[in-house]
């Protein structure tokens, strides 16, 4: 899949249908997906925003008696921290959206980001006498 972040949306129309019919699953078929499908939603998935470009995740797919057992194991901790909510920091998250120390590649990512609204801001501000914020003009910045 190729992405050309400076093309226009040709059918701006489906960018509002896909927000406005947006919907919170939280009952499934039995069935499996298909090996193609979920390939596919990883792959559009993978162009998806995250703060400062960081990319702060890993995927990964679970299937047949792996993924039963993770079902299992979070249910009980659903359950368990039910009964008992002084257990919250038992299930606190691993990390915090934003780490501590930023590392590779999530700092680069960010000094990127960065860099390139430092380029924006440059060259609008000389050209602009305006009251608009120069980083305005700047709405094709790269993912």
């Amino acid at each position: 899949m190729s992405h050309n972040p400076t093309a226009p949306v040709i059918d701006p129309v489906s960018v509002d249908a896909a927000i406005t019919s947006r919907m919170s699953a939280r009952a499934f078929l039995p069935q499996p997906v298909p090996r193609a499908t979920l390939e596919h939603l990883l792959q559009v998935a993978s162009r998806a925003p995250s703060g400062t470009n960081t990319q702060p995740w890993k995927v990964y797919v679970l299937q047949g008696q792996s993924r039963d057992t993770l079902v299992h194991k979070v249910c009980a901790a659903h359950d368990a921290l039910r009964a008992d909510p002084s257990l919250a920091a038992e299930y606190r998250e691993e990390y915090d959206y934003y780490p501590e120390t930023w590392v590779s590649p999530y700092i680069d990512r960010r000094r990127e980001n960065g860099a390139t609204r430092t380029r924006c801001t440059r060259s609008t501000s000389a050209t602009s006498a305006s009251s608009t914020p120069p980083w305005a003009s700047c709405s094709r910045w790269t993912a």
